[in-house]
C-alpha cells in the first residue's frame, strides 16, 4: 500500500495511490499539468492510473478531469447523483462506473466501500479501501461526524481525515463573508482541527499506524497547528507511535507506505453498475 497525496486544499485535491498493484487516483481537482507533474515526480506515468474516484463534484475535486480525459482513456468510479453533476459542471460525458454507497463493490481484487458524508454537494462520500496489507480509509469535505462515519473508518490502519481549519483563525479572516464562514462550521461544510482529532480520538487502535490530514486551509490554518492538535490527541489515547503526516497545496505529501517506510447534464450517461464482490 502505497500513498501520496498530490496536493490538497480549496485550490485543489488529488490523491494518487498503489493498491495491491492497482494505481488509482481520488478526485483530480488539480489541473492535469499540476496531476501529469506531481505524478512524474514520485515516478508514475499519468496512462498507468487503473481509475479514478470521485468524492464529490465540487470543483477543487474535479478541475483537472476534463482535459486529463482528453488525453487518456482512464475509468471513473463515483455515484449517479455525481456522475450527472459532472457532465452538467464540465461538459463531458465519460465512461463511469456507478457504485452506491454502503455497497462494498470489487474494484479488480480489492473490496471497496463508499459512504455517504454531510457536505453541501449532490451525493458526497467518503472511502475504505481493504487491501491484502490493511484498510484504508478516507474522509474529507465533511461537515459532520455521523455513527456511520466512525463505524466505517473503525479499524483503518491508515487513514486520511480532513483538517481543514481553525475556528479562531477561521472567524478572524477579514476577506469570507460571515454566511461563507458559516457554512464552512456548518453541518454541510468542513471539519475544523479539533473535528478531525475527535474522529481520530474515537476511532484510533493499536493497528492505525498512519493519519494524514487532508484539506487545510491556506488561509485558516496552519501546519503547526493541525500537526500539533492530532499528535497530542494520539499521544493522550496512548498511540505514541502513530505517525502524523501534512498534506500541501503546491506540492506533494511524503509517499507513506504501509508496512511503514516513508520517502519523500444529460440523462444519457454510460453507466456500469458495478457488482459487489462475493465476501
Amino acid at each position: 500500500m502505497k500513498i501520496c497525496v498530490l496536493g490538497s486544499s480549496s485550490a485543489g485535491n488529488a490523491t494518487y495511490m498503489e493498491l495491491d498493484g492497482q494505481k488509482i487516483l481520488i478526485d483530480a481537482g488539480l489541473c492535469y499539468r499540476s496531476i501529469k507533474n506531481r505524478l512524474e515526480a514520485i515516478g508514475v506515468d499519468i496512462s498507468e492510473l487503473d481509475g479514478i474516484f470521485i468524492t464529490h463534484e465540487h470543483i477543487d475535486h474535479i478541475n483537472g478531469l476534463k482535459i486529463l480525459l482528453k488525453h487518456h482513456d482512464i475509468p471513473i468510479y463515483c455515484t449517479r447523483y455525481t456522475a450527472q453533476a459532472i457532465e452538467e459542471i464540465l461538459h463531458i460525458e465519460p465512461e463511469f462506473y456507478i457504485f452506491s454507497p454502503c455497497e462494498p463493490f470489487a474494484f479488480n481484487k480489492i473490496k471497496t466501500e463508499a459512504f455517504p458524508v454531510f457536505h453541501d454537494a449532490q451525493d458526497p462520500v467518503g472511502f475504505c479501501f481493504y487491501t491484502s496489507k490493511g484498510k484504508l480509509g478516507l474522509v474529507s469535505d465533511i461537515g459532520y461526524l455521523t455513527l456511520m462515519v466512525k463505524q466505517k473508518l473503525a479499524g483503518s490502519n491508515v487513514l486520511i481525515v480532513e483538517s481543514n481549519h481553525d475556528p479562531k483563525l477561521l472567524m478572524a479572516d477579514i476577506h469570507r463573508p460571515m454566511s461563507l464562514k458559516q457554512r464552512i462550521r456548518g453541518k454541510h461544510g468542513h471539519f475544523s482541527n479539533a473535528d478531525a482529532c475527535k474522529l481520530v480520538e474515537e476511532i484510533a487502535h493499536d493497528g492505525l499506524t498512519h493519519v494524514i490530514l487532508y484539506h487545510l486551509s491556506q488561509d485558516c490554518n496552519t501546519h503547526d497547528i493541525a500537526f500539533g492538535l492530532m499528535k497530542n490527541t494520539l499521544i493522550q489515547k496512548g498511540f505514541n507511535n502513530t505517525h502524523v503526516h501534512l498534506t500541501y497545496a503546491d506540492k506533494t505529501s511524503d509517499i507513506i507506505s504501509y508496512p511503514w517506510n516513508s520517502k519523500r447534464k444529460s440523462a444519457a450517461l454510460r453507466f456500469h453498475q458495478l457488482e459487489m464482490p462475493m465476501v
